[in-house]
């Protein structure tokens, strides 16, 4: 796989100048679940002393391995580099010290000579039934938004706002299937159900268009009303269910 490819000319271009501590994986490469698509989430744990050298060469370690056709710098969870290589690859470069380490899901460790890694403990992508009680709310309050835009007859916008409530639903859907993993949502969701729930979720894609918006509330709700049943109790006490059945009225 290129991303194998990438991973080992990037890291050995790295280690060359001797400033990284240690170097790891995350995402699908990390958790062994990559294809050929898979992009790579790549961690440097630096000395906060050679942070700023490290930054300014950040370029040159990507471009060891090929050209680049895009990058761009973000600061999501440390400082990044979002980079795409010329055979189309996406790679995400972040730099991190000890006291900025995400500890969120699994790592790969790729070098780390001083065992700064051994205490690593990962936090699951899981959600607590605190947490999914709030999804549910947040959906409520996105049909809202929807459903405003419907009356406005934004159609653009509208069909925006269902696509974040179909999000919300895929984080309860996996919330059911893959409680450890139900961050990651949509992500390659529809292997993990049944068929008939399987093709309920590609209908409600389906009607999630400007010139279906009638036709997609309603298989938004479908979904939405067949996991507010299958939700354990807890999750669904906590939720605001006046909120719930008042905006799905407005919306339906």
């Amino acid at each position: 796989m290129m991303q194998r490819a990438a991973v080992e000319i990037v890291k050995e271009k790295i280690l060359n100048d001797a400033l990284a501590e240690a170097i790891f994986l995350k995402g699908s490469l990390a958790r062994a679940e990559s294809d050929q698509w898979s992009d790579v989430d790549f961690y440097v744990l630096v000395k906060p002393e050679n942070h700023t050298a490290f930054l300014a060469k950040r370029l040159d370690y990507l471009r060891a391995y090929r050209s680049l056709l895009y990058w761009s710098e973000e600061n999501f969870v440390a400082p990044q580099i979002v980079a795409v290589f010329d055979n189309g690859l996406h790679f995400d470069l972040y730099t991190v010290t000890a006291t900025s380490l995400p500890t969120t899901d699994c790592i790969e460790v790729l070098y780390d000579p001083q065992g700064l890694l051994a205490d690593y403990h990962e936090l699951p992508l899981a959600i607590s039934a605190q947490e999914a009680a709030v999804l549910i709310n947040e959906f409520s309050f996105i049909m809202m938004e929807w459903n405003t835009a419907r009356q406005r007859q934004d159609w653009l916008l509208a069909t925006r706002y269902f696509h974040h409530a179909f999000g919300y639903l895929a984080k309860l859907q996996r919330f059911l299937l893959q409680p450890e993993k139900a961050q990651l949502g949509c992500k390659r969701l529809l292997p993990l159900l049944q068929e008939e729930r399987a093709d309920l979720l590609r209908n409600t894609l389906a009607s999630l268009t400007p010139n279906r918006l009638c036709d997609g509330a309603k298989a938004v709700y479908t979904w939405a009303d067949l996991l507010c049943s299958e939700l354990p109790p807890a999750v669904t006490a906590a939720a605001n269910q006046e909120f719930y059945r008042f905006i799905r009225n407005q919306c339906l």
